[in-house]
């Protein structure tokens, strides 16, 4: 019987970096460190990685992706976030910057960060998903409130949600 993702999630974890490892790996594939135990008490999901940076954020969903599929091709992933990242940024050609006070960039990192997790949880479970699926589903988390960002030609009206 496979662990209930929360309880893997709450007792491995990089004792470098912070990033969740597999029962059967010793190093941390992103940063080469040892594991440690831990609990929920000491670590927080939240906690794992800086929010603040969405590099980081893609850092972590890189290796989540590695660890469902280690031949996930990752690139429509990256392509789309790095386009998510430029749109609400404001650098994305004939779109303003987001200027939401909830559904902002921070808020879609977290989504999309959420969603890979909820993925993994569900195949270490036992769930199986395509590629493609995986894919959609990362690309829908990033996507789903850019219905918000206005285009240039528009009035720059502050939206509330």
């Amino acid at each position: 019987m496979q662990n209930n993702y929360w309880e893997t999630v709450s007792s491995i974890c990089c004792h470098e970096c912070g990033h969740l490892l597999e029962d059967s790996v010793d190093t941390c594939l992103f940063c080469s460190g040892l594991q440690m135990y831990t609990d929920m008490n000491d670590k927080q999901l939240y906690n794992l990685i800086p929010m603040d940076s969405p590099q980081a954020v893609l850092d972590e969903v890189m290796v989540i992706l590695d660890l469902i599929s280690p031949d996930f091709d990752t690139a429509p992933v990256t392509s789309a976030f790095n386009m998510t990242v430029n749109l609400y940024r404001g650098k994305y050609p004939g779109y303003r910057a987001c200027n939401t006070e909830y559904h902002d960039l921070s808020h879609t990192i977290d989504t999309f960060l959420a969603m890979v997790r909820l993925i993994h949880g569900a195949v270490l479970d036992g769930e199986t998903f395509t590629n493609r699926h995986i894919t959609l589903g990362l690309i829908t988390a990033l996507l789903h409130d850019a219905g918000y960002i206005q285009e240039v030609g528009f009035a720059n009206l502050k939206l509330t949600p």
